[in-house]
């Protein structure tokens, strides 16, 4: 019994250490979407600053702030997208780590007060490891926040394409 309980714990606290891994990976991939969408918004203003003052001179060359705001809309919308894919990806790993360790938890906690060392702890919870599911209202709002911050950076985008001619030309 005593070596079930000890492989057990040994087990959780592998999990527990593979947790606190991915929690660091999760906060770091936030980070740097928050980042890079600062990086973003400031370099179009920026941009938008540069162009604020009408001038029938520049207004021939309207496509250069329309072309550097497109790429850079371009490549913000690529590694945006890369690392919030990464960030779902790796949140889910850890949702379904988290909900292994807590069922781990309950069979430490049986084995630990188990008196019949014929009975595993495994067979006494009555959720199979591959019943885990993480909660689906979290993950639907997750999907939601997503969906609307992309439609507006992607809304953010083209009214910055759009400003890009009409502030120099109108």
């Amino acid at each position: 019994m005593e070596s079930g309980y000890e492989e057990l714990k040994g087990r959780s606290d592998e999990l527990a250490l593979i947790n606190y891994r991915q929690e660091k990976r999760v906060n770091g991939l936030e980070n740097k979407c928050h980042y890079l969408s600062i990086f973003y918004f400031i370099f179009q203003a920026m941009i938008l600053i540069s162009i604020s003052e009408p001038s029938s001179a520049r207004c021939k060359r309207w496509w250069v702030p329309f072309t550097l705001s497109l790429l850079s809309s371009i490549l913000y919308g690529i590694t945006l997208s890369h690392t919030m894919y990464k960030f779902v990806r790796t949140r889910y790993q850890l949702d379904m780590n988290r909900l292994e360790h807590e069922m781990l938890r309950r069979e430490l906690h049986v084995a630990r007060y188990q008196r019949d060392p014929v009975q595993s702890p495994s067979n006494q919870s009555g959720v199979s490891r591959r019943q885990l599911k993480p909660d689906k209202v979290m993950w639907v709002r997750r999907y939601l926040f997503i969906c609307i911050a992309i439609c507006v950076l992607l809304g953010f985008a083209a009214m910055m394409l759009y400003a890009c001619h009409a502030f120099l030309c109108d």
